[in-house]
């Protein structure tokens, strides 16, 4: 999405610096220049709309599912072995993880 709104360049077509000299068959729209500003990296691609919000939503999503999958293995490893104290360890852990994913996603 990043590529079809021109926020970044391919880099399949990419002749670094000298992509300035001569336009390039996937170039179009005003920039027709790919420099090292416009490598596609996630940090450059979910800064702007609207890949950041697609962003967003995969980091929500996947924040959700590992606190769904932490749960579950929690709940059973509970039933073999009762209070361990590794288990609760990995469902802390898991949690934190999950929410530090949660602020990467909706604090850009």
């Amino acid at each position: 999405m990043s590529l079809y709104n021109q926020h970044v360049c391919p880099v399949h077509n990419w002749l670094y610096n000298e992509s300035c000299e001569e336009q390039l068959p996937q170039q179009r729209g005003p920039v027709l220049c790919c420099t090292l500003d416009n490598i596609p990296l996630i940090s450059k691609c979910g800064t702007l709309p609207p890949e950041s919000c697609f962003f967003s939503l995969i980091c929500s999503t996947g924040s959700f599912m590992v606190m769904l999958i932490a749960l579950l293995r929690y709940a059973h490893v509970i039933e073999k072995h009762q209070n361990c104290i590794l288990n609760t360890a990995g469902l802390s852990s898991a949690w934190i993880c999950a929410a530090g994913l949660i602020m990467v996603g909706n604090f850009q």
